[in-house]
């Protein structure tokens, strides 16, 4: 079984390993579109964008040998969101990543920082009751 990323950040190495898959490129970019708040309209209407991203993505890709989706971004939105991945039986997950600064100073004494952010695992939303 796989986890769906319905992210808008395409998977690591690290989470491919851990069985996430990401969408065909063309639904990823209509899922992106989906994932984008521009007015705060849109954002007041989450609960409707959290329905119309499930339903575009069950009528266009075979969940079946799904068991758990990966989803963040908008606060607002993530509720919303896990409530319609209950009634698709998905468990929803989020990603842990730790934080690695690295600094180089020059000649001159400038620093420069650099931050990536390495996946360590996922943190299980609880089910819904």
């Amino acid at each position: 079984m796989k986890i769906l990323n319905l992210t808008q950040h395409l998977a690591t190495k690290e989470q491919k390993e851990q069985r996430v898959i990401d969408l065909p490129d063309d639904m990823r970019k209509e899922l992106c579109a989906l994932l984008t708040f521009d007015t705060l309209e849109e954002a007041l209407n989450a609960e409707k964008r959290a329905k119309d991203i499930m339903w575009f993505v069950s009528e266009h890709y075979d969940l079946s040998n799904i068991f758990a989706v990966m989803i963040g971004g908008a606060p607002f939105l993530i509720k919303y969101l896990e409530a319609e991945l209950a009634l698709y039986d998905l468990q929803p997950l989020h990603a842990f990543t730790q934080r690695i600064v690295l600094e180089r100073q020059n000649d001159e004494g400038t620093i420069t920082k650099q931050s990536m952010f390495k996946h360590i695992g996922f943190v299980p939303e609880p089910a819904w009751v």
